[in-house]
């Protein structure tokens, strides 16, 4: 199962539109809903009632939107896809593993951006997604933090490490959130949390000087490339994608680190 969500059902922008069939065209058998903030809010009311008053509270609605995903993931498994993600080439052999799958954006693996929330795929009920969602409750207590900070990667990336560095803090804390789940909803057997290269996911790094160079040339010229032609410039890529950032002014799309003006003095970041 793919799963997407946007304002509304329909009148998707167009690049929107066109990554959604590119994920339709490769994957034939995925099923494919398409969710809106109502129907977000539903699944969370329905299935995790005790997490809706934080829900409701969060300042932005795409903090809203990055919340549900992690619920979504745990309660049915499956694929989640940002709208702006094109997929070059058919996801069997990931949909097929036991494991959680991320990817990995640039080569520095300390960098807090590093682990997008962007893609991410997993068996149902696996017990990662509790430990990201206990760490999204403990993040709340982080008055007037960006949503990346909330509900983002820099959530899942500080889960991804903690269950990897601090194996017995992560159970504790997974476990105190099974306790008070219906067992429907209890975790299943544990596997690995895996992350794959660079190359595989986000072969476009939005911390990179030269790509954002490429990203606002292509903004300029009000064009995205087809898939066609992402294939031939990430030929190792099942995605990719531009990080268009909808949720915010263009002006701010670019986090404060990656400024072309601040990093082309000082590779400082990941390429």
């Amino acid at each position: 199962m793919l799963f997407q969500t946007w304002k509304s059902r329909h009148d998707l922008p167009r690049f929107f539109a066109a990554c959604r069939t590119s994920f339709l065209l490769a994957n034939p058998d995925f099923a494919a809903p398409i969710w809106d903030d109502a129907d977000n809010r539903r699944f969370v009311q329905c299935h995790f009632p005790w997490f809706l008053p934080l829900f409701d509270a969060y300042p932005q609605e795409i903090c809203r939107a990055d919340a549900v995903r992690y619920f979504f993931l745990y309660a049915l498994g499956g694929v989640y896809a940002d709208l702006g993600v094109l997929c070059l080439r058919p996801l069997d052999d990931i949909v097929d593993l036991p494991n959680v799958v991320l990817g990995r954006m640039g080569a520095d693996p300390t960098f807090e951006h590093s682990l997008p929330n962007a893609v991410m795929a997993s068996p149902p009920r696996h017990s990662f997604w509790l430990l990201v969602i206990a760490m999204l409750i403990d993040a709340h207590q982080q008055t007037g933090a960006r949503p990346e900070y909330l509900t983002g990667p820099v959530v899942l990336k500080a889960a991804f490490d903690l269950m990897a560095m601090h194996p017995e803090q992560a159970e504790h804390l997974i476990a105190a959130l099974a306790a008070n789940l219906p067992p429907a909803l209890r975790p299943g057997p544990n596997s690995p949390v895996c992350a794959l290269a660079p190359a595989d996911w986000f072969p476009f790094n939005w911390a990179d000087p030269i790509h954002q160079l490429y990203r606002q040339s292509l903004r300029a010229q009000g064009s995205e490339p087809s898939v066609a032609e992402c294939r031939a410039l990430f030929p190792q890529a099942s995605l990719v994608t531009f990080w268009s950032r909808s949720w915010e002014p263009e002006t701010r799309h670019a986090h404060p680190a990656s400024r072309i003006d601040e990093m082309l003095p000082h590779r400082s970041q990941p390429s």
